[in-house]
């Protein structure tokens, strides 16, 4: 579940700086000189999405920076060497096979 909780924080972040993007590029009260190169007409609901896709990206900032203010201890330790992993003991070793003289069927007459 955690897995679906990432892709669909991705998604909205995505699709939040996007929208953000594209508005800056194509809204003609930004003033910027990329408007009259992408004239973008997008219907009402779709700048609902963006929006609230975008409100979600700052929301998301402020608490991570928040959340990251708060995690800091005072006093970090150094970080301990992991412990090497345990290699498995090898079984007996193998015996030898007697090579194969014949293919096929045994004792099939021909």
């Amino acid at each position: 579940m955690s897995l679906v909780k990432d892709y669909a924080a991705f998604a909205a972040r995505f699709t939040g700086v996007a929208y953000v993007v594209v508005y800056v590029l194509t809204a003609p009260e930004v003033g910027m000189p990329a408007a009259w190169l992408l004239p973008v007409v997008v219907p009402p609901g779709l700048h609902l999405i963006g929006a609230l896709a975008a409100g979600f990206v700052v929301a998301e900032s402020v608490r991570t920076l928040l959340q990251r203010g708060r995690n800091v201890p005072p006093e970090e330790k150094p970080a301990s060497r992991p412990q090497p992993l345990r290699l498995r003991q090898r079984g007996p070793a193998p015996t030898s096979v007697k090579r194969r003289n014949h293919f096929g069927l045994r004792g099939v007459p021909r």
